[in-house]
């Protein structure tokens, strides 16, 4: 399983420039024990070192993130409302200064990292191959991890483009294990972007 991702992680550094898409899914858990989800589609474009924008739209976020190697901003287009700070020069540093100093965190955001795996492995204890599995249509290889305080899956394609399809993060720490999904619609690893965008 760990070759696997690693596998994974090592062709997504690779690229120097992609697009994604996706669609997420969030559970809530109420005071009775009820579950409750929440959907919110995304996308994301990167563009090696230093650009990253990402636009959430959903029943709870509706926010648009720009990094552009210098500074980053998050901007609530319903709220009109922006925040801007001055980022380190690496998607990579600005990802961990985001977390550790503002208390900003993305689930998923793993993925960003030129070093995937060994931040998804961090706090892991074990894993295993679950089979060949499909995910919207794509054939691809189930995972599963366990951590101390998360347990997560992983569905990684099959054959020459390892991307990830499916990506399932259980929360043992909450009351009634939420689950945090994303399932991962469209990937463009040579898109035509411009310093416009970002």
């Amino acid at each position: 399983a760990e070759k696997l991702l690693r596998r994974m992680s090592d062709y997504l550094a690779s690229l120097q420039k992609f697009t994604v898409s996706t669609e997420n899914t969030i559970e809530a858990v109420l005071t009775s024990g009820q579950k409750l989800q929440f959907h919110g589609p995304a996308a994301a474009s990167v563009w090696r070192p230093n650009r990253l924008r990402a636009d959430r739209k959903g029943d709870i976020l509706n926010q648009e993130f720009f990094y552009d190697g210098k500074n980053m901003t998050l901007f609530n287009p319903k709220e009109n409302l922006y925040a801007t700070a001055a980022a380190p020069p690496t998607i990579d540093a600005m990802l961990d200064f985001a977390r550790e100093k503002l208390d900003v965190i993305a689930p998923g955001a793993e993925f960003l990292y030129s070093n995937a795996a060994e931040r998804m492995l961090k706090e892991t204890t074990s894993g295993f191959v679950v089979g060949p599995s499909a995910v919207a249509g794509v054939k691809s290889t189930h995972l599963a991890f366990r951590g101390t305080e998360v347990d997560w899956q992983i569905w990684i394609e099959d054959g020459a483009r390892p991307l990830p399809r499916k990506f399932i993060l259980t929360s043992k720490k909450g009351t009634g294990e939420p689950q945090f999904t994303v399932l991962i619609r469209n990937w463009d690893v040579a898109p035509k972007l411009t310093d416009k965008e970002f």
